[in-house]
């Protein structure tokens, strides 16, 4: 079988995409199996509350969206969503309860709840 001088040469996968290189052009063709839910791989998009999209490449190659949340700051910590970031903390000081009948003095510290052992 004798191929033209149209006829494809060669046939690459890139991204989600076929890549087809013909004698004299390059184009890009999409591929019907795959289909990109986002198109930069590792953008971050916050939803509404602590939650957001992350754009991951799947085991097919294809870009998904994967929705996470943030997890919670406790008592120590303010949590928030940046478009680009995601999950943003920020560590908080002062008095909080960590709970503990056997400790005094709770305050925030490094994040958490921390409390001297002992009562007065």
């Amino acid at each position: 079988m004798r191929l033209s001088m149209l006829a494809i040469i060669t046939t690459l996968i890139a991204g989600c995409k076929d890549y087809e290189k013909t004698a004299g052009s390059d184009s890009f063709v999409e591929d019907a199996s795959c289909w990109n839910e986002c198109e930069k791989e590792g953008s971050i998009i916050c939803l509404e509350g602590l939650s957001y999209r992350k754009c991951q490449k799947g085991i097919d190659g294809c870009l998904k969206e994967i929705e996470k949340s943030c997890k919670s700051g406790g008592q120590c910590k303010t949590v928030s969503c940046e478009d680009g970031t995601g999950c943003v903390y920020v560590k908080l000081y002062g008095p909080c309860d960590d709970n503990d009948q056997c400790t005094t003095n709770d305050e925030c510290i490094g994040g958490g709840c921390r409390g001297v052992w002992g009562k007065d």
